[in-house]
């Protein structure tokens, strides 16, 4: 098993078998920011939002021990690092041949990890302020312009049943009237949630639980459900909003933490494809 996807879920394990929904909330904010390098400033995606967001720092800013001491600094002692996951590309020559008589190259995705620490670990080392912004927030109409705003959106419907869902068949969410949950931020994010697996169609992204759909409770089924989770993460994220999709039972939590005991590569996958499905909404936003 690769080692950072096993370092990565055993982290996130830690909370599930706590009760905890790690991608609930899962990230502190600060002046609006996640988790970015504090050199390049570039922000984090994929699952490294919600590892760096579980260590609880108010400061969005990370570095590796080597940036820390390029900036003349260090970190201070007994201080833990948190792990950062990236992807490489691996060139591997295969026994195949192809028409022209060369050896087939195929090419192959390997996650790797390194280790960065939050500012907030470093001494000696003088860091400006961060530029908070002040703007007054309306969580309900930036959450109406990411729905308004999804590019080659699908159709909305609100209906008078209590189910939530999205037919591919049709390319349509159907939802219950907003009246019907028992809060806005709830509404708005199992809004998200369906606009999430919508992107999933084949005029779209094109993944595979939502066009060769097998059957409900399947792996592939809960694999789609759970890039859906990370993708409704990120938008509420983005809205200001908190995330409140998932049912915080102890039997739900419980099936996702003895998945992700089975194939450790799973949660890291998810959350990367939930990553492209929140980018696809937002690209008119």
């Amino acid at each position: 098993m690769n080692k950072a996807y096993e370092i990565v879920t055993n982290k996130i394990l830690e909370l599930m078998e706590k009760g905890i929904i790690p991608w609930h909330k899962p990230w502190k904010l600060t002046a609006g920011m996640l988790p970015q390098n504090a050199i390049s400033h570039k922000a984090y995606r994929g699952i490294n939002p919600i590892l760096l967001g579980l260590a609880g720092y108010s400061d969005p800013r990370w570095l590796t021990y080597n940036q820390a001491v390029s900036k003349g600094g260090y970190i201070r002692g007994g201080e833990e690092a948190m792990p950062i996951t990236y992807s490489s590309v691996i060139e591997k020559e295969t026994d195949e041949i192809d028409d022209e008589g060369n050896t087939v190259i195929k090419k192959f995705w390997l996650l790797r990890y390194y280790s960065v620490f939050n500012v907030e670990q470093t001494a000696n080392i003088e860091w400006e302020s961060i530029d908070r912004d002040n703007r007054v927030l309306n969580p309900i109409a930036a959450a109406d312009t990411i729905v308004a705003e999804m590019p080659n959106a699908p159709s909305i419907t609100h209906n008078g049943t209590n189910r939530a869902f999205y037919k591919p068949a049709t390319d349509s969410i159907h939802l219950p009237v907003m009246e019907a949950f028992d809060d806005i931020n709830e509404y708005y994010s199992t809004v998200f949630h369906e606009m999430s697996h919508a992107t999933g169609h084949e005029s779209r992204l094109d993944r595979a639980g939502i066009n060769d759909f097998d059957h409900f409770g399947s792996e592939q089924y809960s694999f789609e459900e759970l890039v859906s989770e990370f993708s409704a993460a990120f938008l509420c994220n983005e809205a200001g909003i908190v995330n409140g999709t998932i049912a915080n039972s102890a039997a739900y939590i419980q099936s996702w933490a003895n998945k992700f005991k089975k194939d450790k590569s799973l949660i890291v996958k998810a959350a990367s494809f939930g990553n492209r499905a929140s980018d696809y909404i937002l690209t008119s936003a």
